[in-house]
């Protein structure tokens, strides 16, 4: 199964969002923690600074709002779906982790596109997902036969591993 961002936005009814602009008056510190504060209690009404916050010039701020979004759960999925083009790697291997702790229906379709990324460690993250994935249907064998052709070894490797237990 092959999934850009916009079809895995689609196929979780999603639609397509575009950034609007961070603000950057304030020393990153200081971003960080008015994320922090505004989303102490885990809610929705975040979100929004938490999306424009992806697009900080400084990394901390991107991560740290990466992590309170995967903290708040269903309620960011729209946002974790676009975190996964995100620049920062680090950022989309955040959004990744919280999306695959969400029970979702587009599972399969969030690790398609961990396995397009060109950052190994969230390949490795998605390869391990659907190594332990049981059951193990046709979708997870096809993914797992797409990493079992990736250029990193360890992918390669846990790929294997993860079709040779579901031909058992």
């Amino acid at each position: 199964m092959r999934c850009s961002l916009v079809c895995l936005a689609t196929v979780v009814g999603l639609g397509v969002w575009l950034p609007s602009s961070p603000a950057r008056g304030a020393e990153p510190a200081a971003r960080r923690a008015a994320l922090l504060r505004s989303s102490g209690g885990g809610g929705a009404a975040s979100i929004p600074l938490l999306r424009n916050a992806l697009q900080d010039e400084n990394m901390v701020v991107r991560r740290t709002a990466a992590r309170l979004l995967g903290e708040i759960g269903t309620a960011a999925e729209a946002v974790l779906v676009q975190a996964l083009g995100n620049e920062d790697s680090v950022v989309r291997q955040v959004a990744l982790k919280g999306l695959l702790a969400l029970e979702t229906e587009a599972h399969e379709a969030i690790l398609a596109v961990a396995l397009d990324d060109v950052d190994m460690g969230q390949r490795l993250i998605a390869v391990r997902e659907l190594a332990g994935t049981h059951p193990q249907s046709e979708g997870v064998k096809q993914l797992l036969a797409k990493a079992a052709k990736d250029s990193d070894d360890a992918v390669l490797s846990v790929a294997s591993r993860g079709l040779w237990s579901f031909s058992r």
